[in-house]
């Protein structure tokens, strides 16, 4: 009897580990069948791509007046003032700046 439960612990410990590995190689090819269609980048293209999204948006947020955000203030119950958030009312505006950036470095192409 002890040999048959030691048998099947043996058993059920190797399957377990068999369903650990099917796991992770399902996960690496449902990652691979995701990334199929997907346009190649190199890490130079993604690095430049990434300095221009970081560039319009300093470039956007520098031209930015009281009039292009929304604020709302809150108040504490000991009269403390705080600023509970900060809007932009026109986020296209930042879009059209970081998609200025990454026309001014890239080519693009038909």
């Amino acid at each position: 009897m002890s040999e048959s439960k030691e048998l099947l612990e043996a058993t059920i410990k190797g399957l377990e580990e068999k369903l650990s590995q099917l796991g992770g190689e399902l996960n690496a090819k449902q990652q691979e069948l995701e990334d199929v269609n997907k346009p190649e980048m190199t890490n130079e293209m993604y690095n430049i791509l990434e300095d221009c999204v970081g560039q319009g948006i300093d470039e956007a947020c520098g031209y930015l007046t009281h009039d292009d955000m929304e604020v709302e203030f809150g108040m504490e119950y000991d009269g403390k003032v705080y600023l509970e958030s900060i809007g932009i009312n026109d986020p296209s505006s930042m879009a059209d700046r970081v998609l200025e950036e990454i026309h001014k470095k890239f080519k693009i192409v038909e």
